[in-house]
């Protein structure tokens, strides 16, 4: 099926497009890991109703808990790393797709 998007005339800034948006959703995701593991290693071990830290974190077992702040901090990177994945594959089907299928192709 050939869309009308990916006719060609868009293929090579779309090719780009989605490989900035790739590479802005690994570093987006590595940078969630980085902060997770942080909070891991740094908030205390049982909630604190009287400072906010009521919002448990659990790494294999470890819990600790958050604040409201740092866990919206995390649940955005979250929501912006899957986006960007999903507009940078929304992208590559309709821009970069390829005009034959691999099934359809001539053998030679």
């Amino acid at each position: 099926m050939n869309l009308p998007l990916a006719n060609g005339n868009y293929r090579k800034s779309g090719r780009m497009l989605t490989g900035i948006l790739g590479f802005m959703a690994l570093a987006i995701w590595l940078f969630h890991f980085h902060l997770w593991y942080q909070y891991d290693g740094t908030r205390p071990l049982r909630p604190d109703a009287s400072s906010g830290r009521v919002y448990p974190l659990n790494t294999h077992g470890h819990v600790v808990y958050l604040n409201k702040e740092e866990d919206a901090r995390l649940t955005s990177l979250t929501v912006s790393t899957f986006g960007l994945f999903g507009t940078a594959i929304l992208i590559d089907v309709l821009f970069v797709a390829l005009k034959t299928n691999p099934w359809e192709k001539k053998q030679w």
